[in-house]
């Protein structure tokens, strides 16, 4: 396995963030202050992570996704495109919508 990051142009990386060893963060996207972001993550186009959000390794955040200040998402997740998180998600689920429910256990 390869590790690093990559960063796409116009993303925002705000003070006191934390990134795993390896994270993917596509066009726009938006990482708010004090997120702590787990090894494995790739966050699509435009998503946003509001402030304090702690996210598990190996997860995968949809376009066009916003996920909540304080809210925590467990290990092995996706986020569908759009989805708008409200609440901390467990792990290994597929979560989706506006607002957000689990479609899988």
């Amino acid at each position: 396995m390869k590790f690093g990051h990559f960063i796409a142009p116009n993303v925002s990386i705000n003070a006191l963030t934390e990134l795993g060893m390896t994270a993917v963060c596509n066009t726009g996207s938006v990482i708010e202050h004090g997120c702590i972001v787990g090894i494995l993550l790739l966050l699509h186009l435009a998503q946003v992570l509001c402030g304090d959000v702690t996210i598990g390794e190996n997860t995968f955040v949809g376009a066009n996704s916003v996920i909540k200040q304080g809210v925590i998402v467990g290990k092995n997740v996706t986020i569908g495109a759009g989805s708008v998180i409200l609440q901390n998600v467990p792990d290994n689920v597929t979560i989706v919508g506006n607002p957000a429910r689990i479609l899988s256990p």
